[in-house]
């Protein structure tokens, strides 16, 4: 093995480029899960993305499948603020294209060449609209700020200067375009259409639409691109009016839809989106279809195609034909997020597959692509050769199959749901003697796996991604979520080397039968073989992204910084919490009956109902306790659900600031935990939920079930004080605090 590693060092990235080009699906990176945007062309050749979890903005030619470029976009963030390009608009000539950000940025990009043009910060707000004049000259951007107020500015698009600002009075603006190059529309949530003149930048005329009837109030509403139609949520569900006319041509009840709908460009096809599935309305023609195929996405402009980003179903932006459902299209990297690598008994081979829903196999000695194998319906999660290396066997949660290691023909496959563990905190060592132990914000361990005791105990690393054992079993690869596989030895208890994998996230590894090469893969979508020994990178299917990892680094340093700062204010809010700790407190309120946490809805009200009835202790199945707040400052409580508040009660601030909270005497389902008779945790209740604010000299209800207060059991509550900060806000104050009812506070019966 070790006498052909260096003679393909030199040659392996040419050979991967010709794999790519030799192959059926384009070898490339793609968008990796979240995808915040999508636009098409206004020829409907190319489409934009944004992904928010790789920073990037790319461009992709449709029919071909290929990513044209990838720009990353991490210089957007200042700080740790939330910056996902979250809209876009082209130029009528298809040349440039503009973003918009979540933290209120512009950015223009030439699509023939991805370069960036200028980045100015234009607004408070997250940008909502844009629009490109018809002779490319102007940009309208608009965007939402705090206060329920709306900013609109005009740019000179060739160079991102501000023309005019046309911000005073505005609410709630949704949408703008241009109807030729000396005018411009906006429309808000109120229905209200306002022509303007591109020369004077001064209104020209108004029009308005009540969408809602009678209900004249702000309502979430969407335009179509070409203002022929806005579509409202209103009070009894969503209604579709045409602009022109007023007329309502479509009324869809609140009990069948709960979404807001997208148009095509042209204005005439909208899609409805739901959670299994998608309704397209050919608004003219008055037909309607319904999709099993794709749940969301973007129209192209005559409303033919749709194309919808990762979800569920697959990774990757996939193209719909909206008359026959018909995939016309996948936007996707390939090989896609690695799920599962596995070398033959003889090391001349490994698989791999991922979230493309393909199976490769690779020639180990020069990277050189074997076999794609098609015919999984999800992830890849799993590939395995047989111990004759004759055979491989795949298997998503769909479906196993067994191939030909050799032809890639299908020998068998069984259909029916499989599950695979998304997370593991237990990594067993190949003889299954030991095992490494994850947990959370605590240092990892190697234990003896029969037993679970400790053998040796190592530093905690903040967002570990993963652990793998070597074969010796006298060393292990540790992999911090934001750098390169660590190898660390036992004895040593510390890293001897690392290999850079750039920016890459669950990442697995599959070691050669000669123990000292191994291959990974994971988020990152790029393939890596390393010498185990000298730390040398042997061949990766891409080069790493070195812009991307250095935004990455630059991030992960904000973060770090954000923490220690956030740390610290934690600190010195405890210390000034800590006369108010004890004012906070459970007592015994009455036995009665409740309702099982499971039944709870999403939505309660807090108006008491079970805790208004109290019976003997023998006959109740449930203790009711009351959480009082007799400190000068709001807590904030975890709840099961999410419980409406009108405003009337609540709490204000010395500064003026309001926390608005639950009315004294509340009945909520509290999120608890559970603790044993020695205070060690049980598992017990949900581990998700809301949270409620209770305002000082208030109380509030919640029960719990008799049985879980047997055996010297205790449940738990958790609460944080919270106050007012410069800005505006109501915040959270300091740590977390700890509250504990035992069994044995229960009167005696």
């Amino acid at each position: 093995m070790r006498n052909f590693l260096l003679s393909f060092v030199l040659v392996c990235a040419c050979a991967a480029v010709s794999v790519a080009q030799a192959g059926k699906y384009p070898l490339q990176v793609g968008d990796a899960e979240t995808v915040s945007e999508i636009s098409w062309s206004p020829d409907d050749r190319l489409i934009l993305t944004s992904s928010g979890d790789d920073n990037a903005v790319r461009l992709w030619d449709v029919a071909s499948g290929r990513v044209l470029w990838k720009r990353d976009v991490s210089f957007l963030q200042d700080g740790t603020e939330t910056y996902a390009v979250r809209v876009s608009a082209w130029t009528a000539d298809g040349r440039v294209v503009v973003t918009g950000t979540d933290n209120g940025k512009l950015q223009l990009w030439e699509s023939g060449t991805g370069r960036l043009v200028w980045n100015v910060k234009a607004h408070a707000g997250t940008v909502k609209a844009l629009a490109a004049s018809p002779d490319g000259g102007l940009l309208v951007s608009c965007a939402e700020t705090k206060d329920g107020k709306a900013e609109l500015k005009v740019w000179d698009l060739g160079g991102g200067r501000l023309l005019k600002d046309l911000s005073a009075g505005q609410k709630d603006v949704r949408a703008v375009r241009f109807v030729e190059h000396n005018r411009f529309q906006t429309g808000n949530g109120f229905g209200l259409l306002t022509t303007w003149s591109s020369e004077d930048f001064q209104p020209l005329s108004t029009k308005q639409v009540f969408p809602c009837g009678a209900d004249r109030r702000r309502h979430s509403s969407v335009y179509s691109p070409d203002f022929s139609f806005i579509a409202s949520q209103c009070r009894d569900g969503l209604v579709v009016t045409n602009v022109t006319t007023g007329r309502v041509v479509k009324r869809i009840p609140a009990q069948e839809h709960s979404e807001l709908p997208s148009f095509s460009r042209e204005g005439n096809v909208m899609l409805l989106p739901d959670a299994v599935g998608a309704k397209i309305f050919d608004l003219r023609a008055s037909r309607v279809k319904e999709f099993r195929e794709f749940d969301d996405g973007v129209l192209n402009g005559d409303g033919s195609l749709v194309a919808s980003g990762p979800g569920y179903r697959a990774d990757g932006t996939q193209v719909f034909d909206t008359r026959t459902g018909r995939r016309r299209a996948w936007l996707v990297g390939h090989p896609g997020v690695i799920k599962s690598l596995a070398f033959s008994p003889d090391g001349s081979r490994f698989a791999s597959g991922g979230g493309d829903h393909v199976v490769r196999v690779w020639e180990t000695r020069g990277g050189r692509l074997l076999l794609q194998l098609e015919g999984h319906t999800a992830d890849v999660r799993s590939v395995a050769f047989g111990r004759d290396g004759k055979t491989l066997t795949s298997r998503s949660e769909q479906e196993s199959i067994v191939w030909d290691a050799s032809t890639g023909s299908k020998l068998s496959e069984v259909k029916g749901e499989q599950r695979f563990a998304d997370r593991e905190n237990r990594y067993p060592s190949p003889s299954g003697r030991l095992a490494l132990v994850e947990e959370y914000d605590k240092p990892f361990r190697l234990v003896n796996a029969a037993t679970n005791e400790t053998v040796r105990e190592f530093k905690y690393i903040d967002q570990l991604d993963n652990l793998a054992f070597c074969p010796d079993e006298k060393r292990f690869l540790v992999k911090p979520w934001w750098g390169g596989w660590q190898l660390w030895d036992i004895e040593a208890g510390g890293p001897l080397r690392e290999f850079d994998v750039g920016y890459s996230f669950h990442n697995r590894v599959a070691f050669h039968p000669d123990g000292r090469t191994f291959v990974t893969g994971g988020g990152g979508q790029n393939i890596f073989m390393f010498d185990l020994e000298t730390g040398r990178a042997l061949w990766s299917l891409f080069p790493v992204d070195r812009e991307e990892f250095e935004g990455k680094k630059v991030w992960e340093a904000r973060r770090q910084d954000f923490i220690n700062r956030k740390a610290e204010s934690a600190r010195r809010a405890d210390a000034e919490n800590a006369a108010y700790k004890n004012l906070v407190y459970v007592t015994f309120d009455h036995y009665g009956d409740m309702t099982p946490p499971g039944e709870q809805r999403m939505m309660e009200t807090p108006e008491p109902k079970k805790s208004k009835v109290s019976k003997p202790a023998a006959d109740a199945n449930a203790v009711w306790l009351r959480l009082h707040n007799d400190s000068p400052l709001p807590v904030s409580v975890p709840t099961q659900s999410i419980y409406l508040t009108d405003g009337s009660c609540f709490f204000e601030f010395p500064t003026g600031q309001k926390a608005v909270g639950l009315c004294d005497g509340a009945e909520v389902g509290v999120r608890l935990g559970l603790e044993d008779r020695d205070g060690a945790p049980l598992r017990y209740g949900f581990d998700f939920g809301s949270d409620e604010t209770l305002l000082p000299g208030k109380s509030l209800l919640f029960a719990v079930p008799r049985a879980v207060l047997r055996d010297g059991r205790a449940v738990t509550l958790a609460f944080t004080f919270r106050n007012a900060f410069e800005g505006g806000a109501v915040e959270n104050f300091g740590s977390a605090s700890l509250l504990k009812f035992r069994e044995s506070d229960l009167p005696r019966e």
